[in-house]
């Protein structure tokens, strides 16, 4: 039977220490996309990356991008703002992007089409046929790697590529990496007393799950406050004290550990993965299972300190009829994190056998 380790404590959101300011400098994340044939920028965060592509494209009322019908919903709230119309394409099994369906919907009208690297997993031959039909017809494709680790230089095909590492680490950063010179002017704005707000909750939050100081409301006010002043007008650019934490962060490390973690839950869990892929070289965000009584499984590995992701709850925009596989997956996906330690791996097997 597994017995309850207080120390354990797997997914959630990545930990933070005073510590981490005596850290070594790595330079991985400023390396990535070096040795590319891209432009790089920053930002703050995905959301403030596809306003700075949404005004490099330089996208309006008269212009449609599409979408998969399988994301975040937060995706969208860039677009509304900038008033660019939208449409939903399929997401077939495996969550690859049904190709047939997004031909048939492409018009005059279409400049952009934007493809999710669900989970890490490289999208780049999959969309290959895609590629070739849209290389003339002025369409841009936009890549999407929040899901995907630093390593995937060679698995990038899009004219415009962006991620989050905030989905990794607990400093917010997004990368965009272009095909053309990109013209957009960044604010930090309010975005100073955002951080005072979320580092303060990240402390609290790490001893209060160690060691079970302060309260969780203690932290979840400040988090709250945080949530309210991260979504700006004005394109949010990257803080110098996030970036020099960053490069103190070893990607690679932490990458091949995930990568470990996920080959043993694979091997040792009877559970249905959502991607069936034999590449073992992609870091995935976790593992995406679907499962029954998914609902009720979270809510037990959340008592005991493993907090699973759902991904994702859709937007009411996307149809149910017709879009019934990203819809079966709203109800169904539960994501198994991946971020724990090598020495309570075995730990973190052990309880989630016993609660699937």
């Amino acid at each position: 039977m597994y017995k309850n380790n207080s120390n354990l404590i797997v997914g959630g959101e990545p930990p933070i220490s005073i510590f981490d300011i005596f850290k070594a400098h790595q330079g991985q994340f400023s390396k990535y996309g070096e040795a590319t044939k891209y432009h790089r920028y920053y930002t703050f965060g995905a959301y403030y990356s596809i306003k700075a592509i949404i005004a490099a494209l330089q996208l309006d009322s008269n212009d449609q991008v599409l979408l998969p019908s399988y994301l975040c919903p937060t995706i969208l709230k860039p677009f509304k703002e900038a008033k660019v119309s939208y449409q939903f394409y399929q997401i077939k099994e495996g969550l690859c992007p049904d190709l047939e369906d997004i031909y048939s919907k492409i018009n005059s009208h279409t400049k952009a089409i934007m493809i999710i690297d669900y989970f890490g997993l490289p999208s780049k031959e999959i969309i290959k046929p895609l590629t070739s039909i849209i290389a003339h017809k002025n369409i841009a494709i936009i890549q999407d790697t929040v899901q995907a680790w630093l390593s995937n230089e060679k698995d990038l095909y899009g004219d415009y590529c962006f991620n989050s590492l905030r989905k990794i680490c607990p400093y917010e950063a997004s990368v965009i990496l272009s095909t053309n010179i990109m013209n957009f002017t960044c604010s930090t704005g309010r975005m100073n007393k955002f951080m005072m707000h979320k580092r303060y909750a990240q402390f609290l939050r790490n001893y209060h799950l160690k060691y079970g100081w302060f309260r969780a409301s203690s932290f979840l006010s400040h988090i709250e406050i945080a949530n309210s002043l991260y979504h700006q007008q004005y394109i949010a650019a990257l803080p110098k004290i996030n970036r020099i934490m960053l490069d103190k962060i070893d990607f690679y490390r932490l990458g091949e550990n995930r990568k470990k973690v996920h080959k043993i839950l694979l091997q040792s869990l009877n559970v249905k993965p959502i991607i069936i892929n034999s590449d073992i070289n992609y870091v995935s965000l976790g593992l995406a299972i679907q499962i029954n009584n998914r609902d009720r499984i979270k809510k037990e590995l959340y008592s005991k300190n493993v907090y699973c992701p759902i991904h994702w709850l859709l937007s009411d925009e996307i149809n149910k009829k017709e879009f019934e596989y990203s819809w079966y997956l709203q109800d169904n996906e539960l994501t198994l994190p991946l971020n724990v330690k090598t020495n309570q791996i075995q730990s973190y097997l052990q309880l989630v056998k016993e609660v699937i």
